[in-house]
């Protein structure tokens, strides 16, 4: 994951609502896949609960560039924008609070250093609930602080194999941001992890990481492999961000009654799986 800076994270604004812009700029996708441009938005009121955030640094997600060509929705349920619906980009990222609502949850002053999981990361400015801002630690940079769903996401992919009694898990895309934030902390707390790659390249890099089982999806023998691992580390948890046809191929070398989490959709395909391997 990367990120991309707005303004002089070492500027602290502390700027009060008289000195806000009336308008600022922000990516807006058609959600076509035509890509996103920069365009003016209007600077509304807050709300209850709501603090604006000038952004230091938005990240560049997987799921960003699902939001830009419209195959991820951006909310789930009810609140979901349909596809082809324009909207601000960008789910993450860090800045400095600039101005705070009435009756919000968590106070936090102007100048301080948060980060954020929001739409609308990819703009000069954000507004979010209080609840969904993390209050950065002094000797935390907003560049280093901005990548905050993937530390989440795997804190709980580990907290969800050690509460269900799993003794090892699989994942694939392990040479993505995320991937290799799993191999540095399942390590750290003992947890077999076994490691899913589309590329020779990333095998030893991922070794001098830390990890410890790593297979390439693209060779003939790698159900065959995956399966011998599973068996051997009694594998019975999977997280699988591709979906499409190695959905099935992840279930179908998985011990019985195993379960498996879909977290993302990189191959952009339907779910491929044999429904024996679905059942049992």
């Amino acid at each position: 994951k990367k990120s991309i800076s707005f303004f002089n994270p070492y500027k602290k604004s502390k700027m009060e609502n008289k000195s806000l812009p009336e308008t600022f700029k922000a990516v807006i996708s058609s959600r076509d896949g035509t890509r996103g441009s920069f365009q003016d938005v209007k600077m509304e009121p807050l709300k209850e609960n709501e603090i604006l955030i000038k952004v230091a640094y938005g990240t560049l997600n997987p799921s960003d560039f699902g939001t830009l060509d419209g195959f991820y929705p951006v909310y789930p349920g009810d609140q979901a924008i349909p596809k082809f619906t324009k909207c601000r980009v960008g789910i993450e990222g860090s800045g400095v609070v600039v101005a705070s609502g009435e009756n919000c949850k968590y106070k936090l002053e102007n100048g301080t250093k948060v980060s954020f999981l929001q739409l609308g990361g990819w703009s000069e400015y954000v507004t979010v609930p209080s609840d969904r801002v993390v209050k950065l630690n002094e000797n935390v940079s907003l560049k280093n602080g901005a990548p905050t769903g993937n530390a989440i996401t795997c804190l709980f992919m580990h907290k969800l194999a050690i509460d269900n009694g799993h003794k090892a898990v699989v994942q694939n895309a392990a040479n993505s941001a995320l991937g290799r934030m799993c191999i540095r902390y399942f390590k750290k707390m003992g947890t077999p992890l076994i490691n899913i790659v589309r590329n020779d390249k990333y095998i030893e890099e991922l070794k001098k990481e830390g990890a410890e089982y790593v297979i390439n999806q693209e060779k003939d023998d790698f159900e065959e492999k995956l399966q011998e691992l599973t068996k051997k580390l009694n594998a019975t948890l999977a997280f699988d961000v591709i979906s499409g046809e190695m959905t099935g191929r992840i279930l179908w070398a998985m011990p019985c009654f195993s379960e498996l989490y879909i977290l993302g959709a990189f191959s952009q395909k339907p779910i491929m799986a044999g429904i024996e391997d679905i059942l049992f």
